[in-house]
């Protein structure tokens, strides 16, 4: 947070910055936005629709780091973007899936649910396969959000063959003895995921990004917590007894790391 002592430096920097930010190419927006997150600084309205303005126009031209950060940093700010932005935003990151790395995964993801919003299927089929592929490079903490930030998005899923590897996946590498640093907390909010996924992943609360922004809308914290103004509940669809069964292995891998834990 800023600190009192410092806090005219950084608004006089910020507005400042501000008048510049149209001029400012996707490396040097990326690193404001990061900066004003790591900060937590509270801007003004007028900055944050610049700062998103001119995300829209550099997106396309940056690295999916660089993407990652600029949607991280307006969840982290509390700012839900317009739909245009996710438009943009989605498109880069369904094309450039394969150059994503674990953290980038799960910082999208989570940062998508702490604003309450429901990616595409097509995001979310993309992104799936990838963090099957990386599954042992995740951290402990980039897992536990990848699962609460799935387990929000059920209804997403066209298929649910990616999600049933992934959870089979995870529950291997704990048996094999992956993820050491699994304290309780996360081992616990692994299961409280499962137990969302394994009721019927496609029967939650289905959020569309309407052709207007979102109002009321809360987010920027990691357990992916958030209310939506634009929710229709879909129809309720049972989860399949292959998708129980490998959402059963996990928690029983998850509990059995529990009691080496305690």
């Amino acid at each position: 947070r800023v600190k009192s002592r410092n806090r005219n430096i950084v608004d006089t920097v910020v507005r400042q910055t501000g008048r510049q930010i149209s001029r400012l190419n996707a490396q040097e927006l990326t690193i404001l936005t990061w900066a004003l997150a790591r900060l937590r600084y509270s801007a003004s309205h007028s900055i944050l629709s610049s700062l998103e303005s001119q995300a829209i126009d550099v997106i396309p031209k940056c690295t999916p780091q660089a993407c990652t950060v600029l949607l991280w940093g307006f969840a982290r700010m509390a700012h839900s973007p317009a739909p245009e932005f996710f438009r943009v935003y989605e498109e880069f990151c369904s094309k450039q899936a394969p150059y994503y790395n674990a953290q980038g995964i799960s910082n999208t993801l989570w940062a998508m649910a702490s604003l309450s919003i429901e990616p595409s299927p097509g995001l979310i089929e993309a992104f799936v396969p990838r963090a099957v592929l990386h599954l042992k490079r995740f951290s402990s903490d980039g897992l536990v959000q990848l699962f609460l930030s799935l387990a929000r998005f059920g209804s997403s899923f066209d298929s649910r063959h990616h999600l049933q590897k992934l959870i089979r996946g995870t529950g291997e590498c704990l048996e094999e003895g992956w993820f050491v640093g699994l304290n309780l907390k996360n081992l616990a909010a692994i299961l409280l995921a499962l137990a969302r996924l394994k009721v019927s992943p496609q029967a939650q609360d289905k959020k569309k990004i309407s052709g207007k922004a979102k109002e009321g809308t809360s987010g920027g914290d990691s357990s992916g917590t958030g209310t939506s103004t634009n929710a229709s509940v879909s129809e309720t669809a049972q989860p399949s007894e292959d998708h129980i069964k490998e959402v059963t292995f996990l928690a029983e891998k998850v509990q059995k790391r529990v009691l080496e834990v305690v």
